[in-house]
């Protein structure tokens, strides 16, 4: 089954959609990720067990004006690709209206997931007429999704009690499993006896 994850950034650290995106082709999906452009940056790039695509190479740093024409399209190149598409992961507020607007087009074949990395419309960002907007578009949208996800268990909450949803995934921005040998070299460098504690 194929996922397209939509993502308005370069995705160049982006480790939360990475991990998505992993997981997901760790689970036998076939998943695309599909970013914006971004300077010196390939049009197409394989990582680990799935792809990264842009709808153009550039070698210029991306502006705004850049970066509204790397989003058009992008959901141009979305839309070509739609007939494959099963399910579209959704990051951020910013490309729900896009991603709802191709669910529409794909009919009943296409499943929208909303994954909200924070609170959308409360964020710094979302000032005076945008956060007006902000919000009255994810309160629309919200509604139209096949599932919502989210970082924290009060994000959940807070998104279930303003849209009155049933059900909020919480998904936790957790470092990937990392198990170090333990080794005593600073006791060694400084010759530390085992019996004193190391406070760092």
């Amino acid at each position: 089954m194929n996922v397209a994850v939509v993502v308005l950034n370069e995705f160049r650290n982006d480790s939360r959609v990475e991990k998505v995106s992993r997981s997901l082709a760790s689970k036998g999906f076939v998943v695309s990720v599909y970013a914006t452009a971004g300077a010196n940056l390939p049009k197409w790039e394989s990582k680990n067990d799935y792809e990264v695509i842009r709808p153009y190479e550039t070698t210029k740093k991306v502006t705004r004006w850049g970066r509204i024409l790397s989003s058009i399209c992008l959901f141009w190149k979305l839309w070509k690709d739609l007939s494959k598409i099963r399910i579209i992961h959704c990051n951020d507020l910013e490309p729900l209206v896009f991603c709802i607007l191709l669910k529409v087009i794909g009919s009943d074949q296409t499943c929208v997931i909303y994954d909200a990395h924070e609170l959308e419309t409360e964020k710094e960002a979302a000032v005076g007429l945008r956060k007006i907007l902000s919000r009255i578009a994810e309160s629309i949208l919200i509604k139209k999704v096949d599932g919502f996800m989210t970082v924290s268990p009060s994000i959940a909450s807070w998104y279930q009690k303003r849209y009155d949803l049933d059900e909020a995934i919480v998904i936790l921005n957790c470092p990937y499993l990392f198990r170090g040998l333990k080794k005593n070299l600073l006791r060694k460098k400084l010759n530390i006896s085992d019996n004193k504690t190391i406070v760092l």
